[in-house]
């Protein structure tokens, strides 16, 4: 699962991308392809759940700014406490048992939204999903660096992205389906159905480890994961881009319901429609990254000029209030969202070695939820100030800002200028 963007032989044999042949010796790798069909499949069950759930807060139970603020925070608080504890579990335990433990608590979530009698239960059930999202993702991260070559890293996750962002186009566009015929009391059965197909997937995916010292478990080792990415130059400069990046994206989480419901005047079906756009954007990219045969060592380029076209994306959504515009601008946030995520996680793999690769990605997870609540709790407090469509430009337009300033210290800096070396 990967919350917002936010996750295969099988797959890419049912959507072939046209004009895009997949390297043999990916399809070839079978444990790596077992990680990406459960992948695919438990994202394909979370983000018609997500969707669901999100649609729900806004249309069924009314909620305003501020409760859509808390809905995300109680999805990003349980990832805030607990990926720093599961980074250091994944590079000592077992990568593979951590990824079925987060996909089982997944599970967990769905039927307590499907019996939700207020917006607090929708509280309680996003706290699992992000309690398994937790562990899914530093898990994820790690295998993939365990069970592919270093030079694939960056087609690997362009692969797995593919995946994910499949999910992502399917599964809000059949929940937006089901809402729009049957409502939520078939659309959770159904979802609870795929959840647990992808957990029985995920037990073909082999049991590796990392095969360094493995000393005793310390404090201090929560910290390890923020000294790494400090004293690499380019895991320093990927920490700035994604704090600004995530502060911009949550604005958007916490917003487009509401920009849904009262700028644009439609349904709560049209929430999943428009991530399902999103998604298909987000899956051509990942396509780009897969057929891309020279990433390594042009990760931070990718992920300039992917938030770049982020923020162009959330601009076109939020500036004009026309459904067919905002479909448009989500096809462009998805595609440089998705270039931004999988490059980063490509860099993170690369540059922090086997030993420590769960400790960094939990790192820049808790960077990822640690803003989703800073969002949340400015936007509580300032309450009704917040104005949706307003808030939405300027979030387009700081992706852009913080894109251009990036790509611009890219160039200047030998250390970091692509295939430019391990700059510190």
């Amino acid at each position: 699962m990967e919350a917002r963007g936010g996750t295969e032989e099988t797959l890419f044999e049912h959507a072939p991308p046209p004009g895009a042949p997949l390297r043999p010796r990916l399809l070839a790798d079978r444990p790596f392809l077992w990680l990406v069909l459960s992948i695919g499949v438990i994202n394909l069950a979370f983000w018609a759940y997500f969707g669901a759930v999100w649609a729900d807060a806004a249309f069924r139970f009314h909620a305003n700014q501020a409760q859509m603020s808390l809905l995300l925070a109680s999805f990003s608080s349980p990832l805030v406490l607990l990926v720093p504890i599961q980074g250091i579990l994944v590079d000592r335990w077992s990568p593979k048992w951590l990824l079925t433990l987060g996909m089982a608590c997944g599970l967990v979530a769905i039927p307590v939204a499907w019996g939700a009698s207020s917006i607090h239960w929708l509280y309680l059930s996003s706290f699992f999903s992000g309690a398994a999202v937790g562990m899914v993702a530093p898990s994820r991260s790690a295998l993939t660096g365990l069970l592919v070559e270093e030079d694939q890293l960056v087609q690997a996750n362009g692969m797995l992205s593919g995946a994910m962002q499949l999910a992502l186009v399917i599964g809000p566009f059949t929940g937006g389906v089901l809402l729009r015929t049957s409502g939520t009391n078939v659309l959770y059965p159904a979802v609870m159905v795929v959840a647990g197909i992808g957990l029985v997937m995920s037990l073909f995916v082999p049991d590796r480890r990392q095969g360094g010292a493995r000393p005793a478990i310390t404090l201090r080792e929560l910290a390890d994961g923020v000294v790494v990415s400090w004293r690499r130059s380019e895991l320093r400069l990927l920490m700035w881009l994604s704090i600004v990046a995530w502060l911009m994206v949550n604005v958007y989480w916490i917003l487009e319901p509401l920009y849904v419901k009262d700028s644009l005047h439609l349904g709560k079906d049209a929430v999943q429609f428009l991530w399902s756009a999103q998604g298909l954007g987000a899956l051509a990219g990942a396509v780009l990254l897969y057929r891309l045969e020279k990433g390594v060592g042009r990760e931070l380029l990718l992920v300039g000029v992917g938030l770049a076209g982020t923020g162009a994306g959330l601009l076109l959504f939020a500036l004009i209030p026309s459904y067919a515009v905002a479909i448009t601008g989500m096809v462009v946030y998805g595609l440089g969202f998705s270039l931004y995520f999988a490059s980063s996680l490509a860099l993170i793999q690369r540059i922090a070695g086997e030993e420590k690769r769960g400790r960094v990605t939990g790192f820049f997870t808790v960077i990822q939820e640690g803003s989703a609540i800073v969002v949340a709790m400015i936007v509580v407090g300032l309450g009704d100030l917040v104005v949706v469509r307003a808030s939405l430009a300027v979030s387009g337009v700081v992706l852009v800002l913080a894109a251009l300033l990036g790509l611009l210290r890219l160039s200047s800096s030998p250390q970091l200028a692509p295939e430019g070396g391990a700059g510190r």
